[in-house]
């Protein structure tokens, strides 16, 4: 059985890349350019949406194991909180992209209906 080491010392935003697509082109439409920070509402470590996905998957939750940063060899150090804001789409009138934990849920779903 193969284990993967993730790391669970960080904290950040998830993004699932169907409601990024949306949101992007969502966000085109309404006129953005420049930078703007679209990720799923919500933030959990690296190693939450993984361990979910690894038990509610069928995969096996033990197969994914938490680790902290300082064990993998990074090019550049990371944040423990790399939590940001869109302010942005505030401003542009556009809704945040949904809770991850609904993709979250959908991603476990198809696994589920490929075992």
């Amino acid at each position: 059985m193969t284990v993967v080491t993730v790391v669970d010392d960080q904290h950040g935003p998830t993004a699932f890349v169907d409601n990024l697509v949306v949101g992007a082109f969502t966000a085109l439409e309404a006129g953005a350019s420049g930078t703007l920070h679209l990720s799923n509402a919500g933030t959990s470590a690296w190693c939450g949406p993984d361990k979910v996905i690894g038990a509610r998957g069928n995969l096996g939750a033990d197969r994914v194991q938490p680790g902290t940063t300082d064990k993998f060899a990074l090019p550049a150090r990371r944040p423990p909180n790399s939590v940001l804001e869109s302010v942005r789409l505030d401003d542009l009138g556009l809704a945040p992209l949904s809770d991850y934990h609904r993709s979250l849920q959908r991603a476990v779903e198809q696994l589920r209906s490929r075992s």
